[in-house]
């Protein structure tokens, strides 16, 4: 019996080690993911001792094989310090995707608003500052 329970134990164990080290890490700080086609936002949360600011990144990814390819990675320095993401939405626009992205001040500065950003070719992207929300 003793020898069955080492044995039980001893392949959790492994299991358990291995489950874990096939895993790729999760940041902490990754606090938002929208993903649309071939593209994707990703938020990350920074903080300071006195306040948290959103950081935001927009990537581009070739699909064609059966791996997806990272072609390009932008933070979106317009959004950085001092800014908080809130929620984020895809939507198209005459065939052409873009995303609502509601953001307020970290420590006030500006109300709170929707910006959006039109992707274009990989790297390349178009921020509209006060656009209308999902709704209209």
């Amino acid at each position: 019996m003793i020898r069955r329970l080492a044995c039980i134990a001893l392949l959790s164990a492994s299991g358990v080690a291995f489950s874990e080290s096939t895993r790729p890490p999760v940041d902490p700080g990754l606090r938002l993911i929208a993903s649309a086609g071939s593209m994707r936002f990703l938020v990350y949360t920074v903080c300071s001792p006195e306040h948290c600011w959103s950081e935001p990144y927009l990537e581009w990814f070739d699909l064609s094989g059966e791996d997806w390819r990272l072609l390009e990675r932008r933070q979106l320095e317009e959004l950085g310090y001092g800014t908080v993401v809130e929620a984020a939405t895809w939507g198209w626009d005459e065939e052409r995707p873009y995303l609502s992205v509601h953001i307020a001040p970290s420590h006030g500065g500006f109300e709170p608003h929707v910006v959006r950003i039109h992707p274009g070719e990989p790297g390349q992207y178009r921020l509209e500052p006060d656009a209308p929300g999902p709704d209209g």
